[in-house]
């Protein structure tokens, strides 16, 4: 009976253990996710809580971050620089009906260099919380910089069109 005590008790540590230090695929995921809940908002959002989305969605880029998109239905733009992109961030949130946005199938890939890394994934927005205005795949280039996972380039995948 000790022995199973003993095995239990191991295993709870060794989830523990696992679960208190992710390793860097789970921090980049994870950021990715944080970055999702920063650029949603509710049209129920003041003032504050929006300018405070802001900040937040800027925090997860680097200060020479690049942005391509390139969407059926729509123009294609590169955003270039913190300065750019926390304009169009700032212009989105004008939308009446708020945005959702949410990531999906998230696949990180570690290097070449210690300090750089890339995700595949698969991100929706709905407007209103009802209807799907887009769904895109996108790859995002992260480098590390003090300890934590920026974006340096998200690039939007292609997809077969007619």
């Amino acid at each position: 009976m000790k022995w199973l005590f003993r095995a239990v008790l191991l295993v709870v540590f060794g989830w523990a253990a696992w679960a208190m230090w992710p390793n860097e695929s789970r921090r980049i995921r994870k950021g990715i996710e944080q970055l999702a809940a920063a650029v949603s908002f509710s049209p129920r959002d003041g003032n504050l809580a929006r300018l405070a989305s802001i900040e937040a969605t800027m925090s997860h880029f680097t200060a020479d971050a690049e942005i391509q998109v390139d969407t059926a239905g729509f123009a294609a733009r590169t955003l270039s620089g913190a300065e750019e992109i926390r304009e169009v961030v700032g212009l989105s949130r004008r939308a009446d009906d708020g945005i959702q946005v949410e990531v999906f199938d998230i696949v990180v890939t570690l290097g070449p260099g210690p300090d750089e890394a890339s995700a595949a994934l698969t991100a929706t927005a709905r407007s209103g919380g009802t209807e799907l205005v887009a769904a895109q795949e996108f790859v995002f280039r992260m480098r590390k910089v003090d300890r934590r996972w920026q974006i340096q380039r998200i690039q939007a995948v292609r997809t077969l069109q007619k």
